[in-house]
């Protein structure tokens, strides 16, 4: 996944480097609507978690990140995820 990574997001996107666990995760930079991007990453098909689902104050809705789940996806299903995710930060980016 941090291959595909790699190769899938704009500048200024950036996501940890885990050394173990289930999740990586991907922080937009300032000013990128996440609630707009999950929307456009569900309507292609990636299921992102909001990093403000983990806020510890129920009402503090903000985050710049998602976290992304690499334990279940096949390979495969991770290239393709990881393209479209891409594409989305790339359409997400350039709508700011």
């Amino acid at each position: 996944m941090l291959g595909e990574l790699e190769k899938a997001l704009p500048a200024g996107w950036e996501f940890t480097r885990p050394q173990g666990g289930l999740f990586v995760w991907v922080t937009a930079p300032e000013g990128v609507d996440m609630g707009a991007f999950v929307k456009r990453c569900l309507a292609a098909g990636v299921a992102v978690v909001p990093g403000a689902t983990f806020n510890a104050d129920a009402a503090d809705t903000a985050s710049r990140s998602v976290r992304l789940n690499y334990s279940t996806p096949s390979d495969e299903e991770i290239v393709k995820g990881c393209a479209a995710l891409g594409r989305a930060a790339r359409e997400q980016t350039t709508e700011r």
